[in-house]
């Protein structure tokens, strides 16, 4: 596979890690006398407002690397691949420990009590889609920084034929005029 479809693949996977962040990652309920109450399905970009607005700026760091060549190229695409594995480290904790304080706002609400304080029979239950997540998040690390360290021009060099004259020697312009008018 060459670096175009790589890059090709990068931003479609990337594509499908923004939409994977608007899907249901936490269902909570909450046991009231006895019974178990849905309190809500809840997506990363409501529960980590830092989710949506980095993964944002990598997907715009991958359609930047589509137009630059060479070192810039590789800076970009260096970026994007050490900005997604900083992201998916920071939420791949987030999610293991169920850490879900960025929703306190929408519990209050939700339960009458304020900052979720005195509630012990709170059920965080994280679906797969979390998992997914980190999982294609993990393949655009690989196959950015891949792409950082292997990006060749995508334009062939020019050759020796595509140059001109076969000879070693260099020619001025008063020479190639010369040769025309022969």
């Amino acid at each position: 596979m060459n670096n175009r479809r790589l890059h090709t693949l990068l931003f479609a996977v990337q594509l499908l890690n923004l939409l994977l962040l608007t899907q249901t990652w936490f269902s909570i309920s909450m046991n009231l006398n006895g019974a178990n109450t849905n309190l809500g399905e809840f997506d990363a970009t409501a529960t980590y407002a830092l989710a949506m607005p980095s993964s944002l700026l990598e997907t715009a760091a991958v359609l930047v690397a589509f137009l630059v060549n060479g070192l810039a190229k590789r800076l970009v695409l260096g970026f994007s691949a050490l900005a997604t594995a900083s992201l998916a480290l920071w939420l791949g904790i987030q999610v293991s420990n169920r850490n879900v304080a960025g929703l306190d706002g929408q519990l209050d609400r939700l339960t009458g009590i304020a900052k979720t304080h005195g509630i012990d029979s709170l059920q965080v239950s994280v679906t797969f889609t979390p998992w997914v997540w980190l999982g294609l998040a993990v393949l655009m690390v690989i196959i950015g920084g891949w792409l950082a360290v292997n990006t060749h021009p995508w334009t062939s060099k020019p050759t020796q034929a595509n140059k001109g004259s076969s000879s070693g020697k260099t020619e001025s312009t008063i020479d190639l005029w010369e040769q025309q008018r022969d």
